[in-house]
């Protein structure tokens, strides 16, 4: 589908575009000049998490992103100001204050203040060799030898170091704790902002092939663990014995077995449900381990529970190559009230609907009790949606046989669906996305990036 991402360039750049529909405008929001004998990679851009800040990659002209000529610049999107040019861009850290890049390929990773640019501390004893998770309350590195340092997020200092490792920690919900896998140790449970040990639970470990976050009772008072065993032996590692792990009491559930996927947590944490043996669903009371229901009738392929929203189990069966089924059970009705086939790259779980963004189809809202399938609009070659749903850019009659005809940039809103703006083009453009909270939308050029912002409530 590489080729629905071939774009055409906007003519004139006006700048404001109002919206067809009162209340919301598409503005023009600023333009980023490509830096002379470089060339912007597609698709290489990093947003910060409140959408106030992106970063891009440009190479030099021939080199291609893996150049270590390469720099990456940020800039602020209320001003179009630079903030800085830098060697390599790490990440964010979750609230948007600060993001961990280096000035040059020899430099530590160092801690930068993301209004002044400015550094405020160098990561201690950092190896270049690397697996990293996001930044929130600390920040986590696994070099290629085995030794895992976690560093404190004000300075950058080495705040707990262990050697022998395998996985990075397994954070909370809330960022506040990790789980660590202790080889011939055990499991442990650290502080994220002081590193003390709070938990031990010698001769067991949380799973390595589940998400990490999924692990977790949603409130961080509880954890699936199982045993720890030889490496080798794979029926005892992936398929059980299981047990919940209730911290404070430092109690375990009675176990449980045959766990081939990610489990989900109800709301109050009282349950928890699990894909047994890849074909069904059990559900287990978390205090005790009991097994309180058995869901089958499961179409053929590898369930993989998403969500627990209310009364409703949400299950994707199938994969990539075989193609995907969206199955909710109603555990109040004891039915499948959606089983739905298709191609499902990005879903919401709402209290009473899930939203399913589709290649072509758009967007489409599925109630959960019922199944019925509310209507939205669905526009003319929708290649990008935005990450909450609500919008879509792309392109009406673009595959027109008639070439004199251009075609017309569109953005769309689903729910009520409008047309909120439609823009004649030119070719030459690439669509890139969204930013996260869907206010944004990026294209560039040969010679430059293009934001367009859409406003609510007027032009702004």
């Amino acid at each position: 589908m590489r080729f629905w991402l071939l774009v055409f360039i906007l003519a004139p750049l006006l700048s404001t575009v109002y919206a067809q529909e009162e209340g919301t405008a598409v503005m023009h929001r600023l333009n980023i000049p490509i830096p002379e004998g470089y060339n912007y990679n597609q698709y290489k851009y990093n947003w910060s998490p409140n959408s106030a800040y992106v970063a891009f990659l440009f190479s030099p002209i021939g080199e291609g992103p893996l150049s270590p000529n390469s720099q990456w610049e940020v800039f602020e999107i209320s001003s179009g100001t630079s903030v800085g040019t830098f060697h390599d861009f790490m990440e964010w850290y979750e609230d948007s204050t600060r993001f961990l890049a280096r000035l040059d390929p020899s430099a530590p990773p160092t801690i930068f203040d993301v209004q002044t640019g400015q550094p405020v501390a160098a990561l201690d004893d950092w190896w270049p060799d690397y697996l990293m998770e996001p930044i929130s309350s600390s920040i986590s590195n696994l070099d290629q030898t085995g030794t895992l340092r976690v560093y404190d997020t004000e300075t950058g200092a080495v705040g707990l170091m262990m050697t022998g490792m395998s996985e990075l920690p397994h954070y909370a919900p809330d960022r506040s704790r990790f789980a660590i896998n202790v080889p011939d140790d055990g499991l442990h449970i650290y502080d994220a902002e002081t590193f003390d040990l709070l938990y031990r639970l010698e001769g067991y470990t949380s799973r390595p092939f589940l998400r990490h976050e999924m692990v977790w009772r949603p409130d961080g008072r509880q954890l699936l663990v199982t045993q720890q065993t030889d490496p080798y032996d794979y029926y005892r590692k992936y398929l059980g014995p299981h047990f919940i792990w209730t911290l404070e009491e430092d109690t375990l559930s009675q176990p449980f077995y045959n766990v081939t996927a990610d489990p989900v947590w109800s709301a109050d944490g009282q349950r928890v449900a699990v894909t047994s043996d890849f074909t069904k669903v059990r559900v287990y009371d978390t205090q005790t381990g009991a097994l309180l229901e058995t869901v089958r009738g499961y179409p053929d392929g590898s369930v993989r529970l998403i969500a627990w929203e209310g009364h409703h189990l949400i299950a994707s069966i199938g994969d990539f190559y075989t193609g995907y089924v969206l199955s909710v059970w109603d555990m109040e009705q004891n039915i499948f009230t959606i089983t739905r086939y298709g191609d499902y790259p990005s879903y919401i779980v709402k209290p009473t609907t899930i939203s399913i963004a589709e290649f072509g189809p758009g967007v489409t809202e599925i109630s959960l009790s019922t199944g019925e399938v509310l209507p939205r609009l669905v526009p003319d070659e929708v290649l990008y949606i935005s990450p909450d749903h609500r919008w879509g850019a792309g392109y009406s009659h673009l595959f027109e046989a008639e070439p004199s005809v251009p075609p017309t940039l569109m953005f769309s809103r689903f729910s009520p669906p409008a047309t909120i703006a439609m823009l004649d083009v030119d070719t030459g453009l690439n669509m890139e996305g969204w930013s996260p909270d869907s206010r944004y939308f990026v294209v560039s050029s040969a010679t430059e990036i293009i934001i367009w912002e859409l406003v609510q409530g007027g032009a702004g």
